[in-house]
């Protein structure tokens, strides 16, 4: 079970808490409920707890032999939204792609679909089949829509350590414009 440090007084206290518990204490971190949560395990000492730049999340202690070679990571990240790639160059790729899909979505529609007995929802735009029941679909709709909006405008391919040890530390390493990527992958489409 985790080991959480609670202030107490001028110093700290080690408290036992279930997994379950230290789940929520992690979430009211995350919805600005609690300022932090600092995690310890008995064997503290050759362990690291590491944050996840590009998504936000804190990494449970992982041995500190790991860590290091974590922490010097890199990615390439598209700068309109999270996704990540280990590979340079791939950032054009994805924005043409996410594009492709918004086009794709510009009049999609959802489209009832039984299959057996069960009951579905089928987008127009792509051909993926949603449970009715989960109010998925919409969400799908509205995302693809969405992330078609925020890939117009100049993209970025941003070099950056993945993993810090602080929260909220972003180790860039250095932008490029994706734009001529595309220009080259669009005039290659067109031959």
């Amino acid at each position: 079970m985790p080991i959480v440090v609670t202030p107490a007084g001028d110093q700290t206290k080690d408290t036992e808490v279930s997994d379950s518990t230290y789940r929520g204490l992690v979430s009211q971190v995350e919805s600005g409920q609690a300022t932090s949560v600092t995690p310890r395990e008995p064997d503290a000492d050759d362990k690291m707890s590491l944050w996840d730049v590009v998504d936000g999340t804190q990494m449970r202690p992982i041995p500190m032999s790991t860590a290091m070679v974590m922490l010097r990571a890199l990615v390439s990240k598209c700068s309109a939204c999270t996704w990540t790639t280990a590979y340079h160059g791939q950032v054009a790729q994805h924005v043409v792609q996410v594009r492709e899909f918004a086009d794709k979505h510009k009049r999609a529609r959802l489209k009832p679909v039984m299959q057996g007995r069960d009951a579905y929802m089928q987008c127009t735009g792509c051909g993926e089949l949603f449970n009715v029941r989960k109010g998925i679909p919409d969400k799908h709709l509205r995302r693809m829509k969405a992330e078609g909006e925020t890939h117009t405008f100049a993209i970025q391919e941003v070099v950056m350590r993945r993993y810090s040890q602080i929260q909220g530390q972003i180790i860039e390493l250095g932008r490029m414009d994706a734009a001529p990527a595309l220009k080259r992958s669009v005039a290659g489409a067109n031959r």
